[in-house]
This record gives structure tokens, sequence and C-alpha cells, in this order.
């Protein structure tokens, strides 16, 4: 499969206005919610083909729904467009205060780790079981946005200023570390690097959780479903071709009419 250069650019723009966005975005703001829906719903109308995150792409090309070399191509775009605008995007802020970046709550990182693998699981899973409806339709979109933006709520129990979408939270880590560091007036904690793994690791395990419980949903499904006890259902097919017409058996009716003429 060829690399599709307009779904890359398009995914670079979208991905880094996305994130500069959010360099100023007050996520503890109740409006934030709202924003955020506003926001995914209009990109989900806009352009059904587009996930931003790379643990969206990651499924996809383990469920061989995207070809494994524009995947990854697609991932290192998300990455690059979500650095790249923070790094912009707090320079352009030059706001020391509002200076917001993801911070874990726990002080175990194994506990952070499961905890966001477990949210990252249940948005993938839901997102991409079998039930889902038709690609592209108003339904669709809706549920779409509406699990994004549940998620993200859930996920500020775990993490400060986080967002589904690891290349987000990659980037705004970078983008923070480059503008705090360049600065030496400002009370604004340096973020700490060493806890970067996890914005990387957590929807990782994510996906490998979803491909599970997916998969062990399926499993249920196929032993739960009803046999067929032996029933065989005979189909009856008619041709479109016009010389078939002369091949159907005539009915009782047509075969009295033809004996009386």
């Amino acid at each position: 499969m060829a690399l599709s250069k307009l779904t890359l650019v398009r995914e670079f723009f979208l991905g880094a206005g996305m994130t500069a966005f959010l360099c100023f975005a007050p996520q503890e703001n109740a409006l934030f919610t709202l924003a955020l829906f506003v926001g995914m719903f209009t990109f989900y109308e806009t352009f059904p083909e587009f996930h931003w995150a790379p643990a969206v792409t990651l499924w996809k090309i383990i469920a061989k729904e995207e070809d494994v070399v524009q995947g990854l191509v697609r991932m290192f775009v998300q990455f690059a467009a979500a650095t790249l605008a923070a790094i912009v995007g707090y320079k352009l802020l030059d706001f020391d205060a509002n200076v917001a970046h993801p911070q874990f709550m726990h002080e175990d990182d194994w506990r952070a780790l499961i905890w966001t693998a477990f949210v990252w699981a249940a948005w993938i899973g839901l997102c991409n079981h079998g039930g889902k409806k038709d690609e592209g339709s108003l339904r669709r979109n809706l549920a779409l946005t509406l699990t994004f933006c549940s998620g993200n709520y859930l996920l500020q129990g775990l993490a400060s200023d986080c967002i589904l979408n690891s290349a987000v939270n990659f980037g705004r880590y970078i983008g923070a570390k480059v503008y705090i560091d360049g600065k030496e007036d400002i009370l604004t904690a340096s973020p700490d690097l060493s806890k970067i793994w996890l914005v990387l690791c957590g929807p990782a395990l994510g996906v490998a959780l979803a491909w599970v419980a997916i998969r062990f949903d399926e499993a249920v499904a196929g032993w739960d479903a009803p046999a067929a006890d032996g029933e065989e259902t005979t189909a009856i097919y008619g041709s479109t071709d016009n010389n078939d017409g002369g091949k159907l058996e005539l009915s009782e009716a047509e075969k009295k009419a033809d004996e009386n003429a």
C-alpha cells in the first residue's frame, strides 16, 4: 500500500493544532470537556478516516486494518507534530503560571502504569468492538466523541493535564521541559523525564489488553451462539439472465391454463 501523502499532511497539521491549543487550555475547567467534545466531533465529521492517537494507529496495525509501513510513518508524524507544536506553543504562550504538563498522581510507577493501561484498554476496546456502527455515520462519530470525552474525564483521576493521546502527552513533556529549563526565574517545577516512559508504555499496554479483551469476547460469543442442530437451509436464487427465464418451472395454474388452451 502506497503512503498517502494527503493523510500524513492532514494528520500533521491537525495534530499540531490540537496540541498547540492544549498548551494553554485549562483542563481543570468544567468547560474543557465541552470544548473537547466540539473539537473532536468536528474532526470526526470532517475527516472520518482521521485517527490522531498513536495507540489507535497501533491497534489498526495489529488488527491488519493499516499497512505496517504507513502505520509506522503515521505514528512518527503524530509524535513529531505534537512535539514540535508543544515546543512552539509554550514559547508563544510565555506565561509562567500556566505551564501545564502531564503529571501522574501515584508515587508508585507500577500503579500509574496499570491504571493508565486500563483506561486506554477500555477506550480502544469500546471503539473497536465488533458491534460498532458504520464508519463515518453520525451515530458512530457521536459515539466516538462521547467515548473519547468520558475516557479523558476518567484519566484526570490518574494524571493531571493528560489526554488520551500519548503523542500529545509526550510532546507536552518535552515542550514544557524545553520552556522551563530555558528560564531562570520560573517557579513551575520542570517535568520529570524519568516518568515519560509511562505516557508511552501505558497506552501500548492498553492496546494489548484491549486485544485480549476483544478476542475473549469473540470466543465467548462463538461459544454462546446457538447450535444449528443439523438443520439445513436451502436458498433458491433466480438468475438475472434473460435466457434463463424459460428454464423456470411453471406453476400449477399456468400448467392447467396451457392444457385448456
